[in-house]
């Protein structure tokens, strides 16, 4: 006997109360329509669920348990992510643009080719992501969790990384002229081979930070330090003075 497949109910992460009874028998489908209909989806319980190439522009995700769904390829611009949990979720290629993810949970979840234009991920918590290559112009990272992330080759230019935690990421030849590092942590952070042109570091812990080839281009930068950071710094770039 053929099953006939159930239409799908989305539920609250708190409590189970009902959230939007859909007609479609798909997690994707059944998200769209919801949307469609401006169903606002904060605490939605879409644990592990498959997202993919949906579009959900414009949508109230925010609070909503998203750990381990599959979102690769779809389109999120201007979309609520506040203090949502994305933790381990696929990301991939997907389109995060004027996106609002302040305090949400991201630790390990995979952005590769993520466009994250202007997106707002201030307190973001990114321990462990990839984010390799991706272009961050523009982007508030302002007290975000980057530790142990990969960060290599990213272009950084005019971010605002402030107070951010960036112990033992690697940041290995990414572009970081004009960025603002006032008063992060950069314990153990690679930099090697980066541009730190013009970068503003007052503040920043270089405790044991690699600074190997790093290009702060001598008389006529602007890179800032405090005086009290002069021998962390001389330190990470080999220099002891006697």
């Amino acid at each position: 006997m053929k099953t006939t497949k159930q239409p799908i109910t989305i539920k609250s992460r708190f409590g189970g109360q009902i959230i939007f009874q859909s007609t479609k028998t798909t997690y994707k489908e059944a998200i769209e329509e919801a949307n469609l209909s401006r169903v606002n989806l904060s605490h939605a319980y879409l644990n592990g669920v498959n997202l993919s190439e949906a579009n959900l522009s414009h949508a109230n995700l925010s609070y909503a348990e998203l750990n381990g769904v599959n979102l690769s390829h779809a389109n999120l611009s201007h979309a609520d992510l506040g203090r949502a949990n994305l933790i381990g979720a696929n990301l991939s290629d997907v389109n995060l643009s004027e996106v609002y993810l302040s305090y949400a949970d991201l630790s390990h979840a995979d952005l590769n080719g993520v466009n994250l234009m202007n997106a707002n991920l201030s307190h973001t918590n990114l321990n462990g992501v990839n984010l390799s290559e991706v272009y961050l112009n523009g982007v508030n990272l302002s007290h975000v969790n980057l530790s142990h992330a990969n960060l290599s080759h990213a272009n950084l230019s005019d971010v605002n990384l402030s107070y951010a935690d960036l112990g033992r990421v690697n940041l290995s030849r990414a572009n970081l002229s004009d960025v603002n590092l006032s008063y992060a942590d950069l314990i153990e952070a690679n930099l090697s081979h980066s541009n730190l042109s013009d970068a503003n570091l007052i503040g920043a812990d270089l405790s044991d930070v690699n600074l190997m080839n790093a290009k702060f281009y001598g008389k006529g930068g602007m890179t800032k330090i405090n005086k009290n950071q002069i021998n962390d710094l001389l330190n990470a770039l080999g220099i002891i003075v006697e």
